[in-house]
């Protein structure tokens, strides 16, 4: 049994290093926002953010520009997003789903004039909860 978890705990580190190297490269180009949903409810077209677009640990169109941090060891996936105000860095930690031409980002959403959380979501579901679930289809990759 120690050997079996030993085993386990081998193999995440070992996905660590070049499965992130390589899932970060796969989301690298550009895509096409299809939909957002807030608590259950889908968001008007006018609301969305028109394109989202993945270079090597950065990412545009989703307000200001990004970097991101990968965790794939985890399920499901990890991605933290992170952006600049000034001086000071806030995290966002979401979770994501990549399937060939298809992204699936969920992450917490802050309620105006409450202390934002940042509480990760544990699933894709967001009926009753503050998260939003964003959708995208692939335009290009980058080259």
């Amino acid at each position: 049994m120690e050997k079996a978890a030993l085993l386990v705990i081998g193999l995440s580190f070992v996905m660590t290093g070049d499965d992130v190297q390589n899932e970060s490269k796969k989301l690298e180009g550009t895509w096409d926002v299809v939909s957002l949903e807030v608590d259950g409810k889908l968001q008007p077209k006018e609301k969305l953010a028109k394109q989202l677009i993945f270079g090597s640990g950065t990412l545009r169109g989703l307000g200001p520009p990004m970097t991101f941090v990968l965790d794939v060891s985890r399920t499901p996936e990890w991605i933290d997003l992170v952006f600049k105000k000034g001086n000071q860095s806030f995290p966002i930690h979401a979770i994501y789903d990549l399937k060939d031409d298809d992204l699936r980002i969920c992450m917490p959403v802050a309620e105006p004039k409450v202390l934002f959380e940042n509480k990760r979501p544990e699933d894709f579901l967001t009926n009753g909860k503050l998260v939003a679930l964003l959708k995208a289809k692939r335009v290009t990759k980058k080259e």
